[in-house]
């Protein structure tokens, strides 16, 4: 799978938020009521994200017995997406250069501090076109 596609079918709070759970402590295996109670997302949530994850070979499922654990897969997909997230710069950036392609746009200006996740950006011109740009 594209790493562009599979970044497409992940963008969302919760979603990332297990991810980053998985991320950041690549060699552990979580259960399912672990993932969720470190994630903060209700169990059937991330029961519902972690079957999708496995599908998207994000994520590798292993059952002992009657128990099952969940583990990052070391995959190309993978370390796209730790490479990703680390760097929060990379999104604004991506962003930044989309939408310089946009006619009218006269300057992007950053409001505020730039948090790890998400950022504030003014975007100024005449007859910007708002839908080109969401």
């Amino acid at each position: 799978m594209e790493p562009a596609t599979l970044l497409a079918n992940l963008f969302d709070k919760k979603k990332l938020s297990i991810i980053k759970l998985f991320l950041s402590q690549p060699e552990r295996d979580w259960t399912l009521v672990e993932a969720a109670r470190s994630g903060r997302v209700s169990n059937a949530t991330t029961y519902r994200i972690l079957n999708k994850l496995v599908k998207l070979e994000i994520i590798e499922d292993h059952k002992i017995k009657h128990l099952k654990t969940y583990k990052l897969a070391q995959n190309n997909a993978t370390k796209y997406l730790t490479k990703m997230l680390e760097t929060g710069d990379s999104a604004v950036e991506a962003f930044v250069d989309l939408i310089r392609s946009v006619a009218g746009i006269e300057q992007v200006v950053q409001l505020g501090k730039r948090a790890k996740d998400k950022t504030s950006v003014l975007i100024i011109g005449k007859g910007l076109d708002s839908a080109a740009i969401r």
